[in-house]
């Protein structure tokens, strides 16, 4: 899948097509916008109610730094900035439940004013599974992924997230073991901010 001029996000694999490899392209009427080397994202911060999820955040400079944690809904639209966490001091590592986010909150972004680490780490409320997810810096105009399995026990999703100002416009393209594609399927466009996953 050939992407254009926006740069996105991804969160996390997972499909149930029957084909073996899928590429997403992304375009839009406007040109490429860089994503600030200050400003990190996490697409998907709330799961269903069987999962637990806590942001995390540690300051990496040996001086104080500033940031602002924005929140936005599926759709794209501010929530609002969450109180309570305006700095960190040298090595502070501060987590946040994401019950005490504002209601309806999808996905965050992180704005500082040095270098600064952050993920997501969610638990299944019986605590046999847990992952973490990494804040992202770069996007990415193409994502290819690797061999899909076909008859696949798990159920997968994948999720973008578009940081851009403007919408993107989306593209997927279906290939088989030997690379020829198979399917080239064009989806409704990804509003500014906006998280949306695909099964």
């Amino acid at each position: 899948l050939k992407m254009s001029k926006k740069k996105f996000l991804l969160l996390s694999l997972l499909i149930f097509f029957v084909i073996s490899y899928l590429s997403i392209s992304f375009s839009s009427l406007t040109h490429a916008q860089d994503v600030d080397s200050n400003v990190m994202y996490l697409p998907e911060i709330n799961l269903d109610q069987g999962w637990q999820t806590g942001i995390n955040f540690t300051n990496l400079e040996n001086n104080k730094i500033n940031l602002a944690l924005k929140a936005y809904s599926n759709d794209g639209h501010y929530i609002g900035t969450i109180a309570g966490i305006s700095s960190l001091v040298t090595g502070e590592t501060r987590t946040i439940d994401a019950q005490d986010l504002p209601v309806g909150s999808k996905s965050l972004k992180i704005e500082s004013d040095s270098n600064l680490a952050g993920n997501a780490t969610f638990r299944t409320i019986d605590g046999k599974k847990s992952e973490v997810i990494s804040a992202i810096k770069d996007a990415s105009t193409q994502l290819d992924f690797p061999k899909i399995f076909e008859n696949d026990v798990y159920s997968k999703t994948i999720t973008l997230l578009n940081p851009n100002a403007s919408n993107a416009y989306i593209s997927i393209i279906a290939l088989n073991n030997k690379g020829i594609e198979i399917a080239h399927e064009a989806l409704p466009p990804i509003f500014s901010m906006e998280s949306k996953s695909f099964n």
